[in-house]
């Protein structure tokens, strides 16, 4: 993984197989990010990068996984929570899931919202294993990671 301001970081090896993580449903990442301990990002382009460090997998062979970015003024993220980006549906077979893939996607963070949550969805059966970093980076040049 690039060098990352823990501040900026989602999740740091977010193991699929422990506890409740890889569970069919909606998750959230480990950390939440707080734009105002983070330089008050608000108004900048920034980016978003997944990174799959083990690959993912399932019993069944067939789990999937969405990932959605959402910003809110308080740590709730309920209500008041405004979806930023949603990624598409990725397959445990695929290249991202796979770790031989990024997603590295600009985003423009909000004025007005001070926290930033990554919300992970695990799709139809159960995740067995797999290990992701999510993080946001200020440019595209300290975003280039490789798998």
């Amino acid at each position: 993984m690039a060098f990352v301001d823990s501040d900026l970081e989602f999740a740091d090896a977010l193991d699929l197989s422990s506890g409740t993580n890889g569970t069919k449903g909606a998750h959230d990442c480990t950390n939440y990010i707080d734009l105002q301990a983070a330089d008050r990002l608000a108004g900048r382009v920034v980016y978003l990068n997944i990174v799959f460090t083990t690959a993912m997998d399932s019993k069944e062979e067939d789990a999937t996984i969405t990932f959605d970015l959402e910003a809110d003024a308080d740590t709730t993220f309920s209500s008041g929570a405004v979806n930023i980006w949603s990624s598409q549906t990725l397959a445990e077979a695929g290249d991202v899931c796979q770790g031989t893939d990024v997603i590295q996607v600009p985003i423009s963070v909000p004025s007005g919202l001070r926290y930033l949550n990554l919300e992970y969805t695990i799709g139809n059966h159960a995740a067995t294993a797999g290990v992701f970093d999510a993080y946001i980076t200020l440019d595209a040049q300290s975003a280039n990671v490789t798998a």
